[in-house]
């Protein structure tokens, strides 16, 4: 009999009318902001930056809608450096204006590798160690000893160089 009581009170209707009022204006309110918080629907297309370089980037009036970040570079002695090689998203993707733009780029300089001792090593086995490290094969000149195809010297631009000495990676070691 309780709950008749509760079901024909005008104090409960009002209270539950108001409740739901608010719950609606509370929804209504935070799409509303959320809307212009997220800026729903203001979207720009990303250009193209490949193939330009970060000094042309500066001057770019599309740069100007963009944040971006040099994440990663690669050294190719194809591409100068500072080119734009790769981005991150993609060019023709839609985004909001102030979107990070990602980068990788062509180094400037090739990065470097210690040498390896290749001294005593069988002509193979330094084929073999020079190839793991990036480094190539120049060219192998024969003296007499009694070693046979073993490494008697390393060297590079045609000095004598030693184990852990640092050198741009893909150098040729003769």
């Amino acid at each position: 009999m309780a709950s008749d009581k509760l079901i024909t009170n005008k104090k409960f209707w009002l209270q539950f009318v108001w409740a739901i009022v608010i719950l609606f204006i509370l929804v209504f309110g935070i799409k509303t902001a959320l809307k212009f918080y997220t800026k729903h629907g203001k979207e720009i297309v990303v250009p193209l930056f490949e193939n330009i370089s970060i000094e042309e980037l500066e001057n770019n009036p599309f740069a100007d809608d963009f944040r971006y970040e040099i994440i990663d570079s690669v050294y190719n002695p194809l591409y100068v450096g500072g080119l734009i090689l790769a981005q991150n998203p993609e060019a023709g993707s839609k985004v909001k204006k102030g979107r990070k733009i990602y980068f990788t780029i062509s180094s400037f300089n090739p990065s470097e590798v210690k040498m390896p001792d290749l001294v005593n090593l069988s002509l193979r086995q330094a084929l073999t160690v020079l190839n793991s490290t990036g480094l190539k094969l120049g060219e192998v000149e024969y003296e007499p000893s009694f070693d046979v195809n073993a490494v008697l010297k390393q060297k590079y631009q045609g000095l004598i160089i030693g184990k852990d000495t640092e050198i741009p990676i893909g150098s040729s070691i003769d």
